[in-house]
């Protein structure tokens, strides 16, 4: 037998033929770093779409486009066939298929096709992850930003008028920041609430209407605290959809608002100016007759007497003028984006001396910690404050409108030279309108902060994970003041205060396994779990018999205090299952 020679000598020829296959296979097997690039245009008109995401099939690996539509990304990738995603909201979905070989360079120009019926609108359908609504059960309604500015709406609930089949939204109050009711259904109880629930960022939020003091009419909403211009989209769930994932609270359906967010680029400003002008469309008709009876109270006598009639409504309703001022910036890098907004509102009302203000700062920051985390955090701080004058009701007779409903017009309204109002109202006790709006002094204050931390990951090839914890607090405060010597049932004078804090929470976990069951089905598995805990505190005081230039109800005799506790906690959880052919 031959001994193998040492080293340095020759090795026997099948060896060698062994070892070298051994070699290239290895070489083979290793995976090589590949360069991204190109751009992504509209097919249509050719204009580049900044913030279009752009990722490998199946992966990780990914990024979104620039101001000018350019992205670049690079990848370490074994050789063979991959495919590329590039999505948009509002466009198509493509996929483009390509190769990885000999060349460490990979071009690829994308032109999309606008998506007409937004089949590949990426929907959440509460349980914070997303997916595409052609592959949906539900049937959910979209809401663009850019169908929420420039309307005139100062509130997200005025935005959204119109714009929603099968949503009724009604405004029940003229004040400017009036109730407003949105039924997504028909009523689902004789005696509660009827609005749907309303979620921003994966946060439930607070939209209680608190009657702190008698306005008459529908009290003041709290989404009136939401900017619209902070609105990137709102998806709406409608029926028995929404309660399947939401439980019993969201019986009369779900809105959901999704907030802007920052893109990878360049800082991007944004600033805007709106000028608004709030009249009243149509006045009411009134007795325009020039003769009164002498005698009102006696249908047999039929005696007149020449009367001039007055126009009540032209001295409590206006012209209202308003201004919103709104700056932004958004920007950030592949690993951080942010979204940092600030805002001032001034709106008056249809009613002399009414008006509503609100400044709000709102900020948005995106963190990829790791390859498969992303942490995102928001913080909303908003302060409020309006100007009311009361409506008036059937138990409230010091209010603006039904003092005109029951005044006689062919009495002067308007105040003698010691300023004292004469009473317009001569068969039952009613405000002079005109006084209503001169003297009486209504109003209410709201501090609130919104607040949440989300963390996406995804753990395993299709499979996701989502947890959100938020947090909404507010204070809201109002007074109500009548002075002394007044038209109305409190000749005396009346002041009335009431606050509320309310603080609510929730903790929510959600998962999702999507897997192609054969090439023509895929299944996608959501499960999910809540914890909500909600509590409010009211207390209130009102007085009347005040002493003169005194506008606190303590130092008045006391007519009412009441101060009312509520803590609620809510649990639960959900299982969705759907299969796309």
């Amino acid at each position: 037998m031959k001994k193998i020679n040492q080293i340095g000598g020759k090795l026997p020829h099948p060896i060698l033929s062994l070892l070298f296959m051994i070699v290239c296979n290895i070489t083979l097997a290793q995976a090589t770093q590949y360069s991204f690039t190109g751009n992504v245009t509209d097919e249509g008109n050719g204009s580049p779409i900044p913030g279009a995401s752009i990722f490998i099939a199946n992966t990780t690996i990914g990024t979104v486009t620039d101001f000018d539509g350019n992205y670049s990304f690079k990848a370490t990738l074994e050789s063979g066939d991959y495919t590329l995603v590039t999505s948009y909201l509002g466009y198509a979905t493509k996929k483009n298929v390509f190769t990885v070989g000999a060349s460490s360079e990979i071009i690829n120009n994308i032109s999309l096709k606008e998506d007409l019926l937004n089949l590949d609108e990426v929907i959440v359908t509460g349980n914070t992850i997303g997916v595409n609504k052609r592959t949906l059960g539900n049937a959910i309604s979209s809401v663009k930003s850019e169908d929420l500015v420039n309307n005139g709406a100062t509130a997200i609930d005025q935005a959204i008028a119109g714009k929603v089949a099968g949503a009724l939204v009604q405004q029940n109050s003229g004040d400017p920041a009036g109730g407003i009711s949105i039924r997504l259904r028909g009523p689902s109880t004789v005696l509660g609430n009827s609005d749907p629930l309303y979620i921003v960022d994966g946060i439930i939020i607070s939209n209680s209407s608190n009657q702190l003091i008698d306005l008459g009419g529908n009290a003041q909403n709290r989404l009136a605290d939401l900017n619209p211009n902070d609105v990137e989209r709102i998806e709406i769930i409608k029926g028995a959809a929404a309660a399947a994932i939401y439980g019993s609270r969201a019986s009369n359906g779900v809105v959901q608002i999704f907030t802007k967010r920052g893109k990878s680029g360049e800082p991007r400003f944004s600033f805007s100016t709106n000028v608004r002008v709030n009249e009243l469309r149509k006045k009411i008709d009134y007795n325009t007759v020039p003769l009164a009876w002498v005698n009102p109270f006696d249908r047999n006598d039929l005696a007149t007497v020449p009367v001039t009639r007055f126009d009540l409504q032209d001295g409590f309703f206006g012209s209202g003028f308003g201004v919103e001022n709104y700056i932004s910036v958004a920007g950030g890098n592949d690993k951080t984006s942010y979204f940092i907004s600030a805002s001032q509102l001034d709106n008056e009302g249809i009613i002399r001396n009414t008006d509503f203000r609100r400044v709000g700062f709102k900020t948005n920051i995106t963190q990829k910690a790791f390859d498969w985390l992303t942490i995102n955090a928001g913080f909303n701080f908003i302060r409020s404050q309006s100007k009311d004058i009361p409506n008036g009701g059937i138990n409230a007779a010091y209010g603006a409108i039904t003092g005109f409903l029951f005044s006689e017009n062919s009495v002067n309204p308007f105040p003698n030279e010691s300023g004292v109002f004469p009473v317009t109202s001569l068969l039952v006790p009613r405000t002079n309108p005109l006084e209503a709006v001169d003297r009486f002094d209504f109003g209410q204050k709201t501090n609130r902060f919104i607040t949440s931390v989300s963390l996406d990951a995804k753990i395993a090839e299709g499979l996701s994970a989502n947890y959100t914890l938020g947090i909404d607090y507010f204070n809201q405060s109002a007074s109500a003041f009548i002075p002394l010597n007044n038209t109305s049932p409190n000749g005396d004078g009346f002041a009335r205060r009431s606050d509320i804090n309310n603080f609510q929470y929730n903790s929510d976990l959600n998962l999702s396994y999507k897997f192609d069951i054969s090439q023509d089905i895929s299944s996608t598995t959501t499960a999910g779990g809540s914890w909500q805990y909600e509590e409010f505190d009211i207390i209130s005081i009102s007085a009347d018999g005040l002493p003169p230039i005194v506008q606190t109800a303590e130092s008045g005799s006391l007519l009412a205090q009441g101060e009312n506790r509520s803590q609620i906690t809510y649990w639960g959880s959900f299982l969705q299952q759907s299969f796309s052919l």
